[in-house]
Order: C-alpha cells, then structure tokens, then sequence
C-alpha cells in the first residue's frame, strides 16, 4: 500500500468521525444548548491532568471488554453479554474484597483469578450450550446479562448492604485490594498497566499460540477446522471463557481501583461498549486500543458537556453510535476505492 494511499484512507476515516461529532454538536444545539461552549469545555477538562487521567481510567475497562468480544467474535461466536461478566467479576472481587483480607502481593492476584474465572464460567455456559445444543448465543449471553445485574443488585441492597449509607451500596472491600492509585487527586489506579499486558496477552494468543490459530480457523470455516482436525466445539467453548474472563477483569479493576465497593453505578454501560471497541478495532488487539481510547475520550467529553450545558447523559451513546456508523459508512467507501 502506498504512502499517497494511507493518506487518502486517512483523510476518509477522519472525515467519518469529524462528520459524526459535528451531527452531535448539532443535536446539543437542538436540545437548545450551545454547542461551542460543549466542545470547549470538552476539549478543556482533556487537557486537563484530571481529564487525560480520566480518560486512561476509563481506557482499561473499555479496553478489556473490547478485547472480550475480539477473542469470541473471532471463533464467529457472537459474545452480546459483557456487561453480565463484567458484573460476575465485580461480584468476585466485591465478596473477597469482603470477607477476606491478606498480604496484598497475594490478595489482589487471587481476586484477579477469581474475577476472572467467575467471568469465564458465566460466559462458558452459553459457549456450551451453543457448541453441543445449537443455542443461540446472542440471545443466551444477553438474557444472561439481565441476570448478572439484578443478582449484583440484590447483593448490594440486601445480604452485602453498608447499613449506614444512605443509598444502597456495600461497605468498603479491605484495603488490602485496593489496587493503589498512581496519582494522588485522580482516580488513576495500578489497574490501567493491564492495557498493554492485555493487549500483547490476546495478540499472543490469537496469533502466536495453537490455540487462537485454532479458534481463528474454527471462526473462518468450522467445517473445514473440523475436516483438519480441530475440535470447533472445545475451542467455542474456550474462546466464550476466555472473553468472559477478560469482561469479569474489567469488573475487577472497577471495583478494586475506582469504587473500592459495589454501588450501582459501577459500570458506565461498559460492556456495551465492547461491540463498538471491537467492531472499530476490526477485532485486532492494536485496532481494540485505539478505539478504547477514542470511547473513552468520547465519554470523558459528553461528561463534560453534560455539566457545563447540560446536554443528555445518553449524549455519549448517541455519539459512539455515530461515529460507529461513519466509521463503517468509510469502510464502504474505502473498499470501492479499492475496488
């Protein structure tokens, strides 16, 4: 591919996104705010030592859930159910961050393995059930999200309630799980050194391991992976795992480095996010982190505007949508030039 040819892919991809912040500044305008003083505020509070930490913060579990999707989407097993591992995770880390308190050398590693692993078993369910009964799995990973919350709910606001708060939430978890924060003042914590070791941990696998040449080849034909010897069923299975448990990590770091107890709003729609990180990251570890950061940018800026014109709190959705669908609208374009 050429130079001239980057640049002109360049130009179109920004352009799509340029085209999608525009048609939102001009829905803030409709909602009768000034859509200037939003994206100076947002522009603003991003370079601030807040918001570019803010930004990182939310990266990490935007990023993991991302990378959830990524290792499912690419054994062609559809994973709508982040948000439910996720929420597995955060109830992991939440109930030994609870009832237990050990050396934190060895406690966080162990809710990292439980969270993970609470995670991967919600998300193997369904992976079973699709490689031995033919279960939709769309279906099965979104109804089992439902699930996850109202059990987290329940736990927050009934068997694991803080009785001296007012709103429904847990007591703190040990301060022997906090993962500690990096700078005083913000909400940066240790967690967000899981960027680049999950991303280089799923390039790894996908690309340098038998076990993703398998999955890759059981998402590109499971028929002929079959007819070579690969067990499709196992590797559904494995591949639906390991996605829940990068989701229930997401959970973790959530509950450990930022909230440090179970409140409602422990995620930010996060695994809802992973569709839209994925998806934009054309399911590629390096691709999922850059569109990690562009959502998390995104959603540190619709805050913003959100306070200082008092535009929607669904504003973020509305843009990530947006950008997702001139993204594709680009790709089409960019193939026909090809073409």
């Amino acid at each position: 591919m050429t130079w001239k040819l980057l640049i002109k892919y360049f130009f179109i991809y920004a352009l799509a996104f340029v085209s999608a912040i525009a048609i939102s500044l001009g829905l803030v305008y409709f909602l009768k705010a000034d859509p200037i003083v939003a994206i100076k505020g947002a522009v603003e509070t991003l370079g601030t030592l807040h918001g570019s930490t803010e930004v990182l913060t939310r990266m990490a579990p935007i990023l993991l859930v991302g990378l959830a999707v990524t290792v499912a989407f690419r054994c062609k097993v559809i994973n709508l159910g982040a948000e439910g591992q996720f929420w597995m995770g955060a109830i992991a880390a939440t109930g030994l961050g609870l009832n237990l308190s050990l050396n934190p050398v060895l406690f966080i590693p162990l809710i990292f393995l439980a969270s993970f692993m609470a995670g991967g078993l919600w998300a193997a369910i369904p992976g079973l059930l699709k490689a031995k009964y033919g279960v939709n799995e769309m279906v099965f990973t979104l109804m089992m999200t439902f699930i996850a919350i109202e059990f987290g709910t329940w736990l927050f606001e009934y068997p694991w309630r803080d009785i001296t708060a007012s709103h429904s939430q847990t007591p703190l978890i040990n301060s022997s799980a906090w993962l500690p924060r990096l700078i005083p003042g913000t909400r940066l914590h240790a967690g967000v050194f899981l960027i680049p070791i999950s991303i280089l941990f799923v390039y790894g696998l996908l690309w340098k391991t038998p076990l993703g040449y398998n999955i890759r080849a059981v998402g590109i034909s499971a028929k002929a992976a079959e007819y070579a010897g690969i067990n499709p069923k196992k590797n559904i299975v494995l591949s639906m795992f390991i996605s829940g448990g990068l989701a229930g990590t997401a959970g973790m770091i959530e509950i450990t480095g930022v909230f440090r107890l179970m409140i409602e709003g422990i995620s930010l729609g996060y695994g809802f996010y992973a569709i839209t990180a994925g998806l934009l990251g054309k399911l590629n570890p390096f691709g999922v982190a850059l569109a990690a950061l562009l959502l998390s940018t995104i959603s540190v800026g619709a805050d913003t505007m959100q306070r200082t014109v008092g535009a929607p709190v669904y504003l973020v959705f509305v843009i990530q949508s947006l950008v997702l669908l001139f993204v594709i609208l680009a790709e089409y374009v960019v193939r026909r030039s090809v073409d």
